[in-house]
């Protein structure tokens, strides 16, 4: 399936919303995550089911003073 992530074009196999964003390498206790454009809570990510041209935003904190 193609997806888009921070807008690049990405092909998986992963459909649930943890899988693909361990598979993507981000650390998931470090970002948040919109797809198509509506926040998902953490907590929903083990069932959250992806689909075929959905686009998710990965977004980690800026840290500093």
């Amino acid at each position: 399936m193609n997806i888009f992530v921070n807008g690049k074009d990405v092909e998986t196999s992963a459909q649930r919303l943890r899988s693909i964003i361990e598979s993507l390498g981000y650390q998931c206790n470090k970002v948040v995550v919109a797809v198509n454009r509506e926040f998902v809570e953490r907590k929903a990510w083990d069932e959250f089911q992806i689909r075929d041209g959905d686009q998710l935003d990965v977004l980690s904190p800026i840290e500093g003073g």
